[in-house]
């Protein structure tokens, strides 16, 4: 039967260090620690509320990124493509927002100035509402893909078709940096 070390056992007691090794007294002995360990900066005054909340956002950006690998980022890409062609605006710039906590970046065309700010997916989806877009071909390789895209739409009264190559790089910061090389033109 396991034994359970008392909420008064200290980190470094050796009631503990001497107590077996089964998993409910692991379990027992830790939560005790790492509670100590998790108030600390706000009991002892190390660090502000503020310094505080920096360093979880960071460690939350950490653990983000740590999960987006090539599978995920394929996901994202393909989903936000089905989104833009179902008219799923909403949909659409979450995607953005979940795959980009560090911010979106992009270049349209590739050459103009780049831009930033999740807006921008919104104007971009407003413009070219009511267009079909197909991956010719998707390539992702670590945190970095790169698409050939046809995009099929009206311009002008007239049915065109348009083929883009975009690249896509997520940064280790959660930032999106998206390029769109593509014939200037006006939807």
């Amino acid at each position: 039967m396991a034994r359970f070390i008392d909420s008064e056992t200290r980190v470094g007691d050796s009631r503990a260090a001497s107590a077996s090794h089964d998993c409910c007294e692991t379990i027992a002995y830790c939560i005790p620690a790492i509670a100590c360990r998790l108030a600390r900066p706000f009991s002892h005054g190390q660090r502000s509320f503020q310094q505080s909340e920096q360093r979880l956002r960071a460690a939350k950006k950490d653990i983000q990124m740590a999960t987006l690998d090539a599978d995920r980022i394929e996901a994202f890409l393909r989903h936000q493509l089905d989104m833009f062609n179902q008219g799923q605006r909403d949909d659409f710039i979450a995607a953005y927002r979940d795959i980009a906590p560090g911010g979106l970046l992009i270049d349209d065309p590739v050459g103009s100035d780049r831009q930033e700010g999740l807006h921008l997916i919104g104007e971009l989806f407003d413009r070219y509402v009511g267009w079909k877009l197909t991956f010719v071909e998707l390539i992702v390789n670590g945190h970095e893909a790169a698409a050939c895209v046809r995009n099929e739409g009206m311009m002008n009264g007239h049915p065109v078709t348009v083929h883009s190559l975009e690249t896509y790089h997520f940064g280790e910061d959660g930032t999106f940096l998206a390029r769109y090389f593509h014939p200037a033109m006006s939807a």
